[in-house]
């Protein structure tokens, strides 16, 4: 009987052993299902929120980037059209001093003719016209070189000097036409 004992005891604690270890293996499953699961879980949470957050950040700064951008270029072309609107402006304020001029021309109201035909210099100068500025500048030289221009201007209301600064700023080019024109309305210069 006591061999049946010792056998029952051995087989009692093999059964216990063997209890013992698929609990251990259990445990050993669950706990690493534990942790793939916390893997997965942060994986989806956190590592989702910190893409998205990456991302957020990247289209952030390539928005700013591209505003800058359009915003510049905006401001560029908003910039070109109001040059090119103030020439125009300048343009056809010169162009009704030109008409005038020449109306005062054909009147033979010589002095109001040059004081229009520098109007129209001036706009022209700052509009940047070339071909204009030389028709001017052509302009008020034949007028300059008219043999009578003493009998047309009147020296107590005619200001030269105004003249001849307007006529100082028409390009190099012109140079022997602007010469011709402040020598000749020099010779009215009020003292």
């Amino acid at each position: 009987m006591e061999e049946t004992k010792i056998v029952e005891f051995y087989k009692t604690l093999l059964e216990n052993q063997s209890s013992n270890y698929s609990i251990l293996i259990t445990a050993f499953i669950a706990l690493t299902a534990i942790l793939v699961g916390s893997t997965w879980l942060w994986n989806f949470l956190v590592a989702k929120n910190q893409i998205k957050n990456a991302v957020l950040t990247q289209v952030k700064s390539v928005e700013q980037s591209l505003n800058k951008k359009y915003d510049k270029v905006i401001e560029d072309k908003v910039k070109e059209l109001e040059d090119k609107y103030d020439r125009k402006m300048l343009t056809t304020e010169a162009d009704l001093a030109r008409i005038f001029a020449i109306h005062c021309e054909n009147t033979n109201d010589i002095q109001n003719a040059i004081d229009w035909w520098a109007s129209a210099l001036d706009k022209f100068i700052a509009a940047e016209s070339d071909d204009m500025i030389r028709l001017v500048i052509d302009s008020l030289n034949r007028l300059a070189l008219l043999p009578d221009l003493n009998e047309h201007i009147n020296k107590d209301t005619f200001t030269p000097e105004f003249h001849i600064e307007i006529v100082k700023k028409a390009p190099l080019l012109l140079e022997r036409e602007k010469m011709t024109i402040i020598k000749v309305l020099g010779n009215y210069k009020t003292t």
